[in-house]
């Protein structure tokens, strides 16, 4: 669903709207507890100084309502952006280095990591069996992207050195002299 109708979604008289469409109760009282759970969710990684205390509590409730996906809709894709609400908003935002941003999982982020999954599926996985191709691939993305992981790494962040002036920083293009 676009953004913008997505983000129109969680206006209450959407949501009383939407959940009107739907003629079985049992459904319409599961979907309505998610969606109370995801509008508590969103106001946590959507806010730029969320409440400590929601924070605290929003692994916890994160979880619940990926329980509650998986028991009660089976059928409901899970798209990484999904995955990354649950598991990671928390880790992110209680990062002891800074606040936190949660601009990781925008759609740029996303877009970086389906460019990584094909860098990851051309040079470093099994080529002989799909299966365990695809095995290697995650195993290797699950490393790339651990935040443990990457906070003890010694990779640095590349540093652009200008062929003119032989400066680091910046590059021939945005040059100066």
């Amino acid at each position: 669903m676009p953004g913008n109708f997505a983000r129109d979604l969680f206006n209450q008289t959407k949501v009383d709207n939407f959940l009107s469409l739907i003629p079985d109760e049992d459904r319409k009282q599961k979907l309505k507890e998610i969606l109370k759970i995801f509008v508590c969710l969103r106001k946590v990684y959507r806010s730029t100084h969320p409440n400590q205390e929601d924070v605290c509590l929003y692994k916890d409730k994160a979880v619940k309502m990926g329980r509650l996906l998986l028991v009660n809709f089976t059928y409901v894709g899970w798209p990484n952006y999904l995955h990354k609400i649950i598991k990671h908003v928390q880790e992110i935002i209680q990062d002891p280095e800074g606040p936190g941003a949660v601009g990781t999982i925008s759609g740029e982020g996303n877009e970086a990591a389906n460019k990584l999954f094909r860098e990851l599926r051309g040079h470093f996985s099994r080529k002989t069996d799909e299966s365990q191709s695809l095995k290697d691939i995650i195993w290797y993305h699950w490393l790339y992207t651990s935040p443990k992981l990457r906070r003890i790494s010694h990779v640095k962040a590349r540093k652009y050195q200008c062929s003119n002036c032989n400066e680091l920083g910046h590059n021939a293009r945005s040059c100066q002299r």
